[in-house]
């Protein structure tokens, strides 16, 4: 249900919420922002949220409510699953015999296949204050019911030897506790688990948001079932010595694909699990979600035109290097092109391209051999590992195709020096056409401070980039005036709420673009070492990683804190 803004400002005018002035003022304020009229209210401080709610709920004649957990059952409020709730911001807090009262932050419902058909539902508006109250108290229920749950299950497991390990990961309670792990992982949004077996104990890691943090401490025999349990679902062998990687399927309340990583180590076995949710799938990803913007985002449209060569994505382990690759072979993708990849891991299905995967009966080189007897016009290689590939990925760009693919590196020219070193009698400078550095920082939530930078901060500015390039790209890019100066910004901290992990909410993609231009083909075949490829590729205007996270900063996307965590590696 759309609302004009226009007709929002005059009843909200006409009922005496807002003053004439105070209506010419917000819109004064969308116009400096371009936020719609509703966001540029608030922002501008002339009605709170709260009430905004309350009187659009009346404009479009629908009830707003005040919602407060413990007026809300369970047995309701669990009618929706807390991860479909949390991500669409709705919540089930009333129910009879003919009807269930759903309130929304939007006038209007996504499907809700999992509601009795039944009954007929009741929209109801609310504001984000009593939404991030009922979502906090409902997570955190989960978050006892899982816990209890595992301790129940975690004590009905006896000690001691496994005989038949087939036959101990098949026990209820050892199924349970990994059904139970999963969620409550899914629930904290990690985006990866760590299994340790010690020497006495198995240690519970999640990361999340790029942090690894402490989950559970178990009994070391629980933890060898558990680890047994993941290998038996990813086909893994239970007795292998050697590394192991296997994948498998998670369903439930959010499906999942899970990407599990198995290595024997001196105090027993170390498993790493991948988390990739349905809903956080790279579905709907663009380059500009992805946090590309102004000059970077140019050069990367720009390349994708080019019918022939090698675009080239690095980062380090672990940052989007795939989810950027596909976003560029969704950029790709036309009715007249042929679209093939050869991936270690499929991270997720794309449609209208053909998938290769690894598996240990086929080498990585000869399954880019096999995705190139498939004829295509763009060919995907997830990673460059070796000479192998290296050399089937720049004879294939040699040849006529467009080859995307990644290789691990800490910056652009480091990726592109990586990619020459495996292949050194091979002119990359003829076949490479840019180079794209990926890497992540986590976004502050919009509960922040905004301040100015103390001198301390400042100086740190300034031995990670260029302010006046960064300010430069401000003010050509329309997101401050052309009068600002540096000390004017604002840069955002990070404050714990109640909704979000240390003040920060979900992660965005840093990125620096460098275009193989003539001054850097000639450095490349000279030999050229890293650091002189990037000094030029910058004097070229290249945006750094660095820049591009102070940029974020003082868009207030990120924090300089959190820029300056990611830049020293941690």
């Amino acid at each position: 249900m759309q609302v004009d803004d226009t007709q929002l400002s005059m009843f909200l005018l006409e009922s005496g919420i807002l003053s004439r002035h105070d209506v010419e003022s917000i819109e004064a304020y969308r116009a400096s922002t371009g936020e719609s009229f509703q966001k540029a209210a608030v922002h501008a401080g002339l009605v709170s949220e709260g009430e905004l709610r309350h009187a659009l709920g009346k404009y479009l004649g629908i009830p707003f409510v005040k919602l407060q957990p413990h007026e809300i059952t369970l047995d309701v409020l669990t009618l929706i699953p807390e991860p479909f709730a949390r991500t669409y911001h709705v919540i089930a807090f009333a129910n009879t015999d003919d009807s269930i009262e759903i309130a929304s932050l939007e006038p209007i419902l996504p499907p809700l296949p999992f509601l009795p058909q039944s009954r007929r539902v009741l929209l109801r508006l609310t504001d984000n204050e009593s939404m991030k109250r009922v979502l906090l108290y409902y997570q955190r229920h989960i978050k006892k019911t899982v816990g209890d749950s595992i301790a129940r299950h975690v004590q009905s497991i006896p000690a001691g030897p496994i005989d038949a390990i087939a036959q101990a990961v098949d026990r209820f309670s050892v199924i349970e506790i990994v059904d139970l792990l999963l969620q409550d992982a899914l629930l904290s949004r990690a985006s990866d688990i760590h299994l340790t077996l010690g020497a006495d104990t198995c240690t519970v890691k999640y990361r999340i948001q790029g942090i690894l943090c402490d989950a559970l401490i178990l009994p070391l025999h629980v933890g060898v079932h558990i680890i047994a349990r993941f290998k038996q679902l990813a086909h893994l062998s239970p007795i292998s010595i050697l590394p192991q990687q296997g994948h498998t399927t998670v369903a439930g309340a959010v499906n999942a694909r899970l990407i599990v990583s198995s290595s024997k180590i001196a105090t027993g076995e170390r498993m790493v699990l991948h988390l990739i949710p349905e809903a956080l799938s790279r579905d709907g990803f663009t380059l500009e979600t992805l946090g590309f913007h102004g000059q970077s985002l140019e050069r990367v449209e720009l390349a994708l035109h080019t019918r022939s060569g090698l675009i080239l994505v690095t980062g380090a382990p672990g940052t989007v290097k795939t989810t950027t690759l596909y976003t560029l072979l969704d950029l790709l993708a036309s009715p007249e092109k042929t679209i093939v990849t050869a991936e270690y891991e499929r991270s997720a299905t794309l449609s209208s391209v053909t998938q290769l995967e690894h598996s240990p009966d086929i080498s990585m080189a000869n399954l880019v051999r096999a995705a190139l007897h498939q004829d295509p016009d763009v060919l995907m290689i997830d990673s460059i590992t070796d000479e192998g590939v290296a050399s089937l990925a720049y004879t294939a760009a040699n040849r006529g195709h467009l080859v995307v693919a990644s290789i691990e590196g800490y910056s652009a020219a480091e990726g592109i020096t990586n990619l020459q070193s495996l292949i050194p009698t091979l002119p990359i400078e003829n076949v490479v056409t840019i180079v794209i550095a990926v890497s992540q920082v986590r976004k502050v939530c919009d509960e922040r401070d905004m301040y100015h930078p103390v001198r301390a901060e400042m100086a740190l500015i300034e031995a990670m980039a260029d302010p006046v390039r960064i300010l430069q790209a401000l003010k050509k890019e329309g997101v401050v005036e052309k009068t600002v100066s540096w000390k004017e910004l604002l840069f955002p901290r990070a404050i714990p709420c109640n909704t979000c992990d240390a003040g920060y909410r979900a992660r965005i993609g840093l990125q620096e673009v460098l275009p193989v231009s003539r001054t850097l083909k000639a450095l490349l075949k000279e030999g050229a070492d890293a650091e002189a490829i990037e000094r030029a590729a910058w004097e070229e205007g290249m945006q750094t990683l660095a820049e591009d996270g102070i940029y974020k900063t003082a868009v207030g996307i990120t924090t300089l804190e959190e820029v300056i965590r990611v830049a020293r590696g941690e």
